[in-house]
């Protein structure tokens, strides 16, 4: 029994220092606070996740990640802004943060978190409204059927903005991820196809060691190829690969389809493909973008971004990564503006070391233009997240 007990811990240790090796000095991922099989998870959103829930409405994004509802059509009257949830099922849930702008004394922001049965019933779980303080964030914990069942629901939120004062920065949701069984958790080792290879570094960990911004001349955009020329293992045909760092082997991938950004301001029109991506059709000056909300869970570390377009435009179109702190404050993790035009490409960012932290921080890309009306000439086909597990995460939450 005791030569078992020493096997299983020999094991264990072993599983964890190979779960770790290959990534660079300082750049194991590792989470403001750890999690060993449990604690408090939050799910993140920004102002510009939210979408009109009435086409009728004029919406316009505000400094800072907010948005505002700058005219209410009608009637009726629908002030809303509304933005899905994506959260793993049986996690139990905790609390309902609202982050604002409210200088208005007759008027308030009230965020509603919702669950639809999908057969045309809705509730309220919880919701929480401003009040009039200017730039703040009010929580509340008071939330009814509060275990997450994807099987038999959907979940939303719907923020409804009284007047054009108030500014809308953000959301956010805390919860207890569910339990796993006694037998998947005693289980450390990794999940099929996510062991590391071993061997150095393929690229120089110095470059990687800075987490957080950058000074703004080293957001080159990294390496551009057309897509025809690229190799099968992500890799530019022409020079090191910029994401090859630490073991690409156990990074995961999360994929934002072209088809989810959304126009920041209601003026500008916008268009899908049939390769599911989106472009602007027409916008009035200085409000030609588009914004997705970048999810992922606590204590994930980004490792790099592929941005896939086409471009054959003559205007000068840029993709930034933004992280907010849902009361005004930006932090431009990534800036990319395309060098090349006439086919489709795919950029990579340099490589990045960025800890998620959704109890402090939203994420979210917007697409830019200078000039308006763009049409089919650019499109954003999809961007790509590389990313590794924290591995101090519940194993229920590894691949999610």
């Amino acid at each position: 029994m005791r030569q078992s007990t020493s096997l299983r811990l020999l094991t264990m240790a072993i599983t964890l220092l190979l779960l770790n090796a290959g990534l660079p000095p300082g750049n194991t991922p590792t989470a403001a606070a750890p999690l060993q099989g449990g604690g408090t998870q939050f799910w993140s959103i920004a102002g510009t996740g939210f979408v009109s829930a009435n086409s009728a409405n004029t919406y316009a994004y505000q400094s800072g990640g907010g948005v505002a509802l700058t005219v209410l059509g009608g009637p009726p009257t629908w002030p809303f802004m509304t933005a899905p949830l994506e959260l793993p099922n049986g996690a139990l849930l905790d609390s309902l943060v609202l982050y604002y702008g409210d200088t208005d004394n007759t008027a308030a922001i009230t965020l509603s978190l919702l669950r639809y049965n999908r057969t045309g019933g809705a509730e309220t779980l919880a919701s929480v409204s401003s009040i009039d303080d200017g730039t703040s964030s009010r929580t509340t914990s008071a939330i009814a059927n509060p275990t997450v069942d994807n099987s038999t629901y959907s979940y939303a939120l719907a923020a409804e903005i009284d007047s054009a004062p108030l500014i809308l920065y953000g959301a956010r949701i805390g919860y207890s991820p569910p339990v796993w069984p006694a037998a998947a958790s005693a289980s450390l080792a990794p999940a099929a196809g996510d062991r590391p290879s071993a061997g150095p570094p393929a690229a120089d960990p110095a470059a990687t060691n800075a987490r957080g911004p950058q000074p703004r001349a080293n957001l080159t955009g990294g390496q551009v190829a057309p897509l025809a020329v690229r190799s099968a293992n992500a890799g530019v045909a022409a020079g090191p690969n910029p994401l090859a760092v630490g073991n690409p082997v156990h990074w995961r991938h999360y994929t934002v389809p072209g088809s989810t950004f959304h126009a920041a301001y209601s003026g500008t029109g916008n268009a899908p493909t049939d390769a599911g991506g989106r472009f602007m059709t027409s916008a009035a000056t200085g409000q030609g973008s588009l914004a997705a909300p970048l999810e992922r869970i606590d204590g994930q570390t980004i490792r790099g971004v592929q941005f896939t377009y086409y471009n054959d435009s003559a205007t000068n179109p840029r993709l930034l990564l933004y992280r907010v702190d849902r009361q005004g404050g930006l932090t431009l993790l990534w800036d990319y503006t395309p060098v090349a035009s006439g086919a489709t490409f795919v950029a990579s960012s340099p490589p990045m070391s960025e800890v998620v932290d959704n109890a402090a921080y939203a994420y979210f890309f917007m697409m830019l233009t200078d000039d308006p009306a763009v049409g089919a000439d650019l499109v954003a086909l999809q961007v790509k997240i590389e990313y590794v597990s924290n591995t101090s995460l519940p194993l229920i939450l590894k691949n999610y």
